[in-house]
């Protein structure tokens, strides 16, 4: 699979992911189930961050009004241990995002808890796409679709059900 460039001039942006790990519909289902309370976590640091980031811009806007000097040393001192926290949630969160992609799971949104598992059916390159919501890994998109392009998973086997095949997950190539 090749990266496709973005296009500036029509606002689209690639799905691709350079050189892939191709999953198995199995391979990705083993993997949700250690992936659904890390991305639990994620949502909640993510949280933590917009709420750090609002606390942060409420110091800078009011911070002026600050008359004395010993208000004035509390307020960089809690202006300053936002910005600590700030930067340790957003680590955290680089850390483990990282860390998913090097076992080839594209992270799409941390608020929503959406990630693609790149694999291969039918000689067709495909995500897998699961939301941290689902029980299981129900639909698939084209990889130059995105959320708004979400397939059932039946619609990618019904092929190979059609021709008798029980086979429910061909193997990624």
């Amino acid at each position: 699979m090749q990266e496709s460039t973005s296009s500036t001039e029509t606002g689209k942006v690639s799905l691709r992911v350079p050189n892939p790990r191709y999953f198995t519909l199995e391979e990705a289902e083993e993997l949700i189930k250690t992936l659904q309370p890390k991305l639990r976590v994620l949502q909640r640091t993510a949280q933590e961050v917009l709420e750090r980031r609002k606390q942060i811009e409420h110091l800078l806007r009011n911070g002026s009004s600050h008359q004395c000097v010993s208000s004035m040393k509390s307020y960089q001192e809690e202006l300053q241990s936002a910005a600590r926290h700030l930067e340790l949630h957003w680590q955290r969160i680089s850390r483990e995002v990282a860390s998913l992609r090097q076992l080839g799971i594209v992270v799409r949104s941390i608020a929503l808890g959406l990630v693609d598992f790149p694999s291969r059916v039918h000689g067709q390159e495909i995500y897998f796409c699961w939301n941290v919501e689902e029980p299981t890994i129900l639909y698939w998109h084209p990889v130059d679709g995105g959320f708004h392009s979400r397939r059932l998973l039946e619609s990618l086997f019904e092929a190979t059900w059609a021709n008798g095949s029980a086979q429910k997950a061909p193997a990624a190539v």
